[in-house]
């Protein structure tokens, strides 16, 4: 009785043993996803793995949805791929269209990615039950495909200013400058294309003393904060300047003494 339960304790422990081995072993080494790329650009995204042998499936998910994107094991030739992936993927590494390396399926070679391609993407590893997950996030940046700056004068003295950035993402900052410095009152719209790129158009209005400034710069400056990147339009403007005789006003009490003086003068001799 005593040996019949001394092997069963055993095979308990052994069990035991064998999931922990199991366990420890199924892992997640290395999850590769770059932080921020530009749009047009490949990348190759790679969960690296150690599992105890082949019989393991890896999964790809996109922005915390459970249904894969992308779903490999080495049991099976190729790999199912849906949704988002579908237009962007590279699964044949060579002229024989098969995977060039029996591991090669755990990487995902995006080409062209674009902005709609941005967000979480999650490996999934299963093994023998065991399942281990690691997630990383992407940002795809889109730098403007047009940047536009109007300056018009209605009427003496009086500006409009208009700057229009298209085809970028994330959202920009866009200020307007005059002289270096942001012109404080202006006013910003924000929409998105059929692609969902961001539009941006920013306008304002400057009234100007043409006796004090007539060589005028304005400046559209973009920023894309996740990405250190700006891009800077400008537009100079030369006015006429107007028939300013400082002297006029900036001497009147003179000019007053004298036709005083004068005055006084003329009565003396008479």
């Amino acid at each position: 009785m005593e040996s019949v339960l001394n092997s069963m304790i055993k095979g308990s422990l052994l069990i035991l043993l064998a999931s922990t081995n199991t366990v420890s072993s199924t892992k997640i080494v290395n999850l590769v996803v770059p932080e921020v790329v530009q749009s047009g650009t490949d990348v190759i995204l790679d969960c690296q793995y150690y599992v105890p042998d082949g019989n393991f499936v890896l999964q790809w998910l996109f922005n915390g949805n459970n249904t894969s994107v992308y779903k490999w094991s080495p049991l099976h030739k190729m790999p199912e791929v849906t949704g988002i992936l579908e237009e962007h993927l590279d699964l044949f590494l060579n002229s024989s269209r098969t995977l060039k390396l029996a591991d090669e399926g755990r990487k995902l070679r995006l080409v062209r990615v674009e902005p709609h391609l941005s967000g979480e993407y999650t490996c999934v590893l299963e093994s023998k039950g065991v399942v281990t997950r690691e997630t990383k996030s992407m940002l795809v940046y889109s730098t403007e495909q047009e940047l536009d700056l109007n300056v018009n004068v209605v009427n003496e003295g009086v500006i409009n200013i208009a700057c229009v950035a298209r085809g970028v993402y994330p959202q920009p900052d866009l200020i307007l400058e005059y002289h270096n410095e942001p012109i404080s009152q202006q006013y910003q719209r924000v929409w998105r294309d059929i692609n969902l790129l961001y539009v941006t158009e920013c306008t304002t209005q400057l009234v100007i003393s043409k006796c004090r400034d007539t060589n005028i710069e304005v400046k559209c400056r973009l920023s894309i904060p996740q990405v250190d990147y700006i891009a800077i339009k400008k537009r100079y403007l030369l006015l006429e300047a107007d028939d300013c005789n400082f002297a006029r006003y900036q001497n009147p009490p003179k000019l007053s003494v004298l036709v005083a003086i004068t005055f006084f003068l003329v009565m003396v001799e008479f």
